[in-house]
């Protein structure tokens, strides 16, 4: 039984999982680290710190805008917990703290990352790293914004718009490959090309991991002249897949033939809700088993060139891995299957209408069939001619024939190309391609906590007008997405190190992997009971039951408690 001096009535608080999430909170020191950053006068009755914890644990346990965050409060335990009244968290109150923590975000992330690193045994010899688009709503003039702030500006959004332009911020993350922890992230204008921000990244990430040497992973974004020359600079490592614009089919064919495919073991990623790769059981349905059955079925051939190429005035190798995958070849074939159906179905409506309507004119009538052609990848294999004859009443030319070729034999080239695609990198010889390969397929790993990001933490809706504000709530944002994944992380390791696995809350088939969702949720009725007496306030914990006893123990949470202490 703990005590503390307040006034308070006899009543019961939620406290949900701030047992399972504070204590791993506490270790990375977050409010210290902004306290320490922006200190605050002494009449304040709360510091910076207090509140960004208050919002980190927000965003986890039950995400609201800010101006709910203060009728939350009232309703869960944070008053007891951090010691901070639910009116000193008004949407006021918040976004001066926003505010106050904008110019020093960067060494807030860097001190929280080294942090983690080393509280939780990260490797961050892997990381990889992508971005992804936060789109907004509403009028963001440019009068109001903060010059030194990413701001919010019309670009290709990378969300369910895809190819769209969309208001939005775009933020970057590093994810340590082995962990699955996205540890440091940034935050970029709306319009910023992808390509163009790497060089930066990798710079900064030196500073971050505090070592020298590392492997970035990332997509197509990754290659560039200065991005590899950056590279080569500062003695990194990297692997990305070069654009198909780049892939040249006479020089995979002349390699192919001298070299030909060796089969490479690549085992299938991990399943997307987060759970171990155990078959499925004899009771799962005929449609899950074949879904199983399916993902780990792909096969994968590769080989690999050499080239030496000048990198700010020295000769450096880059290998060039060809890999085949028969997952990417189904899905190119089915995709370009499509293509043709709506093309031989523009081109017949074409056929029909020929000297009317919008297929009037040959100029009319190429354009129809240019665009028809644009929207698959046949340019190379597919040829037209549109024949016409003049009219003698009017001063144009009305169209009379349209012919289509098709390349055959160019058509069977294109088809051995399918599925086919090349890794760029610079790693050692003692690096085989296959096991290159392995990594570069944990790149999905970064998708799924973009997901984590936009689904259980709730990013959007952001009713925030002022772009350093947006900026800092996004950082907010990312420090919850880190301790979730911490959270995901130190369970799995420990169940790992220990052979054992834990029920599931709402069945009894067992994981290696639960979710952090499944363990906030299995805190969800943490209730406590609060009693006064006199100038004290005593607390009743409730014993934990079987799953949130193995929850704290595998997450090494000695004191659950100890933040009423």
């Amino acid at each position: 039984m703990r005590t503390r001096s307040v006034t308070s009535t006899t009543s019961s608080c939620s406290f949900g999982p701030l047992p399972m999430i504070l204590p791993l909170l506490r270790r990375l020191r977050l409010r210290e680290t902004i306290d320490a950053l922006v200190p605050v006068t002494g009449r304040a009755a709360v510091t910076h710190g207090q509140v960004i914890e208050a919002l980190v644990l927000n965003r986890l346990i039950s995400p609201r805008a800010l101006h709910g965050v203060e009728d939350w409060s009232r309703s869960f335990a944070i008053q007891d917990a951090l010691g901070i009244e639910p009116s000193d968290l008004n949407d006021d109150r918040l976004t001066r703290a926003l505010d106050a923590v904008f110019p020093v975000l960067e060494q807030i992330q860097g001190t929280l990352a080294w942090r983690a690193m080393e509280a939780f045994s990260i490797d961050p010899s892997w990381i990889h790293w992508d971005m992804t688009s936060f789109v907004f709503e509403g009028d963001y003039a440019d009068e109001g914004q903060d010059a030194q702030a990413p701001r919010v500006k019309l670009g290709k959004s990378k969300d369910r718009d895809a190819g769209l332009h969309r208001k939005q911020l775009q933020v970057g993350y590093a994810l340590a490959s082995d962990a699955k922890v996205p540890f440091w992230h940034r935050t970029f204008p709306g319009n910023a090309a992808e390509v163009s921000e790497v060089s930066g990244v990798m710079k900064s990430l030196l500073d971050v991991v505090r070592r020298n040497k590392f492997t970035l992973i990332g997509d197509s974004k990754l290659i560039s002249q200065t991005n590899l020359e950056t590279a080569f600079q500062h003695g990194l490592y990297f692997v990305a897949p070069e654009s198909r614009n780049r892939f040249s089919e006479w020089e995979f064919f002349q390699h192919r033939n001298e070299q030909g495919w060796e089969p490479w073991v690549v085992p299938p990623p991990i399943s997307e809700e987060g759970t171990d790769q155990s078959p499925a059981p004899k009771t799962a349905s005929k449609k899950r088993r074949a879904s199983r059955t399916k993902k780990s079925s792909t096969i994968y051939l590769g080989f690999e060139t050499q080239e030496m190429k000048r990198f700010n005035g020295q000769l450096e190798r880059l290998r060039r891995l060809y890999i085949a995958s028969s997952e990417e070849r189904r899905a190119t074939r089915k995709n370009r299957k499509r293509q043709l159906q709506r093309f031989w179905d523009g081109v017949a409506k074409a056929q029909k209408n020929l000297g009317k309507y919008s297929y009037t004119t040959p100029t009319q009538v190429r354009g129809h069939i240019e665009r028809l052609i644009g929207k698959t990848d046949l340019q190379d294999v597919i040829g037209y001619r549109v024949t016409g004859r003049k009219q003698a009443h009017r001063d144009r030319e009305i169209a009379t024939d349209l012919e289509i070729s098709f390349d055959r034999e160019a058509y069977k080239r294109k088809r051995q190309t399918d599925g086919v695609y090349t890794l760029l990198t610079n790693l050692p010889l003692e690096h085989s391609g296959q096991a290159i390969l392995l990594r570069y397929k944990r790149q999905f790993l970064s998708e799924r906590r973009f997901a984590d990001l936009k689904g259980p933490l709730r990013l959007r809706p952001l009713f925030l007008k002022k772009n350093r504000r947006l900026t800092a709530l996004v950082s907010v944002m990312s420090f919850a997405l880190m301790v979730y994944c911490l959270l995901e992380y130190s369970i799995a390791k420990s169940l790992k190190e220990t052979g054992s696995s834990i029920p599931r809350l709402y069945s009894k088939r067992p994981t290696v992997t639960p979710t952090a969702r499944m363990m906030m949720e299995a805190f969800e009725f943490c209730i406590v009971t609060k009693e006064t007496d006199g100038d004290h306030v005593h607390f009743k914990m409730p014993p934990f039951n079987e799953l949130q006893t193995l929850i704290l123990h595998h997450l090494d949470i000695e004191d659950p408690w100890s933040f009423l202490d």
